[in-house]
């Protein structure tokens, strides 16, 4: 149940995303099999520990679109300040997003159900409690589901 709740959440984020202009990466099937050709974009799903975390606590890692490729050899010191990127994974850095992009996720990702929100160069992070969200998530849904039927 919880699982195909945290897939639909993540599925609708990402479509908000997206239709906002945040460029998501798209998916490599070798490093996220859990996708399909349905969800072809690049986000991880992280359960936290029941150790630190309650049980419901999720972080998602929506992964930005790269926008170019690093020689790491060459590199000897990246500042990472708030106008620069950052890098992820081996030899990429992703886009920085412009600032009406990071106003728009910080209004969208907000409320007590938020644990943090994280904006980098190569990566928006929210980590967050399902049970909190799921009332929220319930009554967009129902509202979506009263606008088509309203629609036809």
């Amino acid at each position: 149940m919880k699982e195909q709740l945290i897939i639909d959440i993540v599925t609708y984020w990402t479509n908000i995303l997206l239709e906002n202009g945040i460029r998501i990466e798209k998916n490599n099937k070798e490093q996220y099999p859990w996708s399909s050709e349905v969800y072809p974009w690049s986000v991880d799903i992280i359960r936290m520990g029941v150790r630190y975390y309650t049980e419901d606590t999720y972080k998602i890692n929506f992964n930005l679109e790269c926008s170019e490729l690093i020689d790491y050899e060459h590199i000897e010191n990246v500042m990472l300040t708030e106008n620069t990127m950052s890098s992820r994974g081996k030899g990429t850095f992703g886009y920085t997003l412009k600032k009406e992009e990071r106003l728009f996720v910080e209004s969208f990702f907000k409320g007590d159900w938020l644990d943090y929100l994280d904006i980098q160069g190569s990566r928006i992070i929210v980590q967050f409690h399902l049970d909190k969200y799921y009332p929220e998530f319930r009554r967009l849904k129902i509202r979506k589901i009263k606008n088509n039927i309203l629609s036809l």
